[in-house]
């Protein structure tokens, strides 16, 4: 067979590389657009589906405190910076205040 092949024999479609430069990371912190401005994480990439072949994604954020999941083409994610880490607390050699008397 010409072109790349899956475990079972059959030949990969156009686009579903998952280590294409154009793909998502799992876990990337991303914006939907024309969802109210809505935060989420890239849970899935489901490849390109549908007419044209539009990569979709599965994309997993909180609504009132529950977790919910939607399934948005690329075109729909505006991809955000990575959060930054919190300061951890700063270890010092200096014993603790002791409390005023």
């Amino acid at each position: 067979m010409d072109g790349p092949e899956n475990n079972y024999g059959y030949k990969l479609l156009p686009g579903w590389d998952p280590n294409a430069p154009d793909i998502l990371p799992l876990g990337t912190r991303v914006k939907i657009r024309h969802f109210g401005g809505t935060k989420g994480k890239v849970i899935e990439w489901r490849g390109p589906l549908g007419v044209g072949g539009k990569q979709i994604y599965r994309i997993g954020y909180k609504l009132n405190g529950r977790r919910q999941f939607i399934e948005v083409p690329r075109d729909f994610l505006i991809v955000l910076p990575p959060k930054a880490p919190k300061p951890a607390a700063e270890a010092s050699d200096a014993p603790p205040a002791s409390p005023p008397s």
